[in-house]
């Protein structure tokens, strides 16, 4: 939940829509009069944050779509 709640509301409200209410791109397009690729992006760049916030690493989108490596934060005792 913490990666979540680091992302961009737009991308964190796509997401909980997708997994977690099970809608379809389309039926979150309606929801939020969006197109559906718009949404498709937001959820595509969405995922790819959490992915690399899950691994311990902090998403920075650069010219180059590389991901800015960094120490991932230390593990609880």
């Amino acid at each position: 939940m913490r990666c979540l709640a680091t992302l961009p509301p737009e991308q964190r409200e796509v997401i909980v829509l997708k997994i977690w209410s099970e809608h379809t791109f389309e039926e979150i397009a309606g929801l939020m009069d969006l197109s559906p690729n718009t949404v498709a992006g937001r959820y595509r760049y969405g995922m790819e944050k959490l992915r690399a916030c899950v691994k311990g690493k902090t998403y920075e989108r650069l010219e180059q779509s590389a991901l800015a490596e960094v120490d991932p934060a230390p593990a609880f005792a």
